[in-house]
């Protein structure tokens, strides 16, 4: 992650909280408001991971070169 953040802390919080989730969910005594809350801090990890998640550098990038520079600039695939 370009943020600094290690990416598999990050990935590890949410799944640990999605565990959490789920234990909560099939625990009938557990409060429900307290269920709200931990599902607002599932959703609310999984923004910060989607939106960090769109700066990974070495994502697949494609570019098509414009034609009409063809005889000024050479493309090569090379990186």
């Amino acid at each position: 992650m370009s943020c600094g953040l290690p990416h598999d802390k990050l990935d590890a919080s949410v799944a640990s909280v999605k565990e959490l989730l789920k234990a909560a969910i099939e625990n009938e005594s557990f409060p429900e408001r307290k269920l709200e809350s931990i599902w607002n801090i599932y959703q609310q990890l999984k923004g910060i991971k989607k939106d960090l998640d769109h700066n990974i550098v070495g994502e697949d990038v494609t570019f098509v070169p414009d034609d009409r520079f063809k005889d000024v600039i050479s493309f090569t695939s090379d990186i």
